[in-house]
């Protein structure tokens, strides 16, 4: 059986409602990733559930998110 397709705007959800029913970073990246296939990098979680405990549940994209994902590709 093949992996449903989804779209990064349905992972932040995803990962928005993990951190609000309190599971840490790595059981909701090996949870997304069981569900929808290697989709979610453990860093890329650290960053949302980051943002999310200072408060921000903005689930749109950001420059500090572009910035970071830059930064990783050239370590």
């Amino acid at each position: 059986m093949s992996k449903p397709e989804t779209d990064q705007q349905h992972i932040r959800y995803c990962m928005l409602m993990f951190f609000n029913m309190g599971w840490h970073i790595t059981k909701a990246t090996k949870a997304i990733n069981d569900a929808y296939g290697e989709v979610l990098p453990l860093w890329t979680c650290r960053f949302w559930f980051s943002k999310f405990k200072s408060g921000n549940r903005n689930l749109k994209d950001t420059l500090e998110l572009e910035n970071l994902q830059i930064s990783m590709m050239t370590c």
